[in-house]
C-alpha cells in the first residue's frame, strides 16, 4: 500500500504523519492485497480564523473496482484523519463486498 500525504497550508509534522500512517494501516490492512494508490490531502479552509476547519480528503484506489473518496473536516488534523480512517474501513468494506455480492449472482 503506497501513502502519499499532501498538505496545503497546515503543517505536518512527523508526530501527526506517523497517527496518519498508522490510522490507515490499521482501516486497510485486511485489504492490502486489493489497494493500489492512497491519496492522503490535508487543507485550513478558514487559514489562522480558526473553528472546524481542518480538512482531510483520502482517495483509495481498490484495483479493478473502483475508488473511494472520504471528507472530513474537524478542528484538529488528528480529529479529521481518525474519523476518516473508520468511515473510509467500513466504506472499502461495503464496495468490495458489494463487487463480490454483484459476481456471485452472474455467476449462479
Amino acid at each position: 500500500m503506497d501513502i502519499t500525504i499532501i498538505s496545503r497550508n497546515v503543517s505536518i509534522g512527523p508526530r501527526l504523519r506517523q497517527l496518519i500512517e498508522k490510522r490507515l494501516h490499521f482501516a486497510l490492512h485486511r485489504f492490502s492485497d486489493l489497494l493500489g494508490s492512497v491519496k492522503v490531502t490535508f487543507s485550513d479552509i478558514n487559514g489562522p480564523r480558526g473553528g472546524v476547519n481542518k480538512h482531510c480528503r483520502i482517495v483509495v484506489d481498490v484495483e479493478s473496482i473502483g475508488t473511494v473518496v472520504i471528507r472530513e473536516t474537524d478542528k484538529t488534523l488528528s480529529k479529521a484523519i481518525t474519523r476518516a480512517a473508520s468511515r473510509l474501513s467500513q466504506s472499502v468494506s461495503r464496495l468490495i463486498k458489494k463487487r463480490q455480492l454483484s459476481h456471485r449472482r452472474k455467476a449462479a
